[in-house]
């Protein structure tokens, strides 16, 4: 999850001892920590679609709309708070993001018309 109102950051400095450099500059063959690779052509191929939008039939389940009007409804209740935890060790905005993720599904508690 990024933040979408980021309100800091975190930076850690420390001396780069010879030592240090070294080791972040030695060859390593793990999973996570691959090497860059160099830039090279890609080859585009056209699409021939218009759009990425799918159309879909929505369907109808009250007891799945039930549940997230719940959880959505008790994210928003919980805003505050979140924001409040998050603050303790990230940037303070996780209420915030739910809410307005919230916020972005249709009015009232029908999502009726999400895929």
């Amino acid at each position: 999850m990024t933040a979408l109102d980021m309100k800091g950051f975190s930076l850690t400095a420390i001396v780069l001892e010879e030592s240090i450099e070294k080791a972040l500059l030695s060859d390593v063959e793990t999973a996570s920590w691959q090497k860059p690779v160099q830039p090279r052509t890609i080859n585009v191929v056209p699409s021939t679609l218009d759009s990425a939008r799918v159309d879909f039939t929505p369907s109808a389940n009250p007891q799945v709309g039930d549940y997230v009007a719940q959880v959505t409804g008790a994210l928003i209740d919980l805003e505050e708070h979140l924001n409040a935890l998050d603050a303790k060790v990230g940037d303070g905005d996780t209420g915030s993001t739910f809410a307005a993720g919230r916020a972005r599904l249709p009015s009232g508690s029908s999502v009726s018309s999400c895929p």
